[in-house]
């Protein structure tokens, strides 16, 4: 999600699930009939994810049409196959929602590549996981970008959070992980993001 502009919010520590944001509220008509509930979240004023990882190469795939996994790893020096693997799994929710976030982001990174001539780097074909693996679950992720460097700081908000936000107005939010990537790497996996968009839940795309 890229970062919105500053609001208001709470940082005090919530006994369970991180830190407390207030949020603004925004119900969205959905193609079926329904609404959604979108929550715009200061994510820039959320602490910064301690644990931090840098990549080289990245995967996006399908968790059986019911979410997304994003795979970040580090390759081997001087040799095949990798060092290191997180494996991101995102919903569907948090998919659209980053998605959406970077609406402006996105085309500013594409064009970014274009002026320099720079290609967007090639995802990675990720068959075997090192000895060296992490499962994480996010639904919130913020972006930014400062020349050919590009960082991901990723967030969870719990299901106890997100039953609360309704009446309270805020949300606790829980830093995972902060990634760091090329502009080309991030690039490419926003344009894969987009081209699996279709396949996730109607209801949610």
């Amino acid at each position: 999600m890229s970062k919105p502009a500053r609001t208001q919010a709470l940082l005090r520590t919530h006994k369970a699930d991180g830190y407390v944001l207030t949020v603004q509220k925004r119900l969205l008509p959905q193609t079926s009939g329904t609404t959604s509930l979108e929550l715009m979240l200061p994510l820039d004023e959320a602490p910064v994810p301690q644990r931090r990882y840098h990549a080289d190469i990245a995967q996006v795939s399908l968790d059986n049409g019911s979410g997304v996994r994003l795979l970040f790893g580090q390759k081997r020096v001087g040799g095949k196959g990798l060092r290191s693997l997180i494996v991101v799994n995102m919903t569907p929710e948090g998919v659209r929602g980053f998605l959406h976030s970077c609406e402006e982001f996105a085309p500013l990174l594409l064009k970014f590549l274009e002026r320099n001539g720079i290609p967007t780097t090639p995802l990675f074909e990720v068959d075997d996981e090192p000895e060296q693996t992490v499962s994480l679950v996010v639904n919130l992720v913020a972006a930014a970008q400062a020349g050919r460097e590009v960082v991901l700081d990723m967030y969870h908000m719990s299901a106890w959070s997100l039953r609360e936000v309704r009446e309270r107005g805020e949300v606790a939010v829980d830093p995972v992980v902060r990634v760091d990537l090329s502009a080309a790497l991030a690039a490419a996996v926003l344009v894969e993001l987009h081209k699996v968009q279709g396949s996730l839940p109607e209801d949610v795309r």
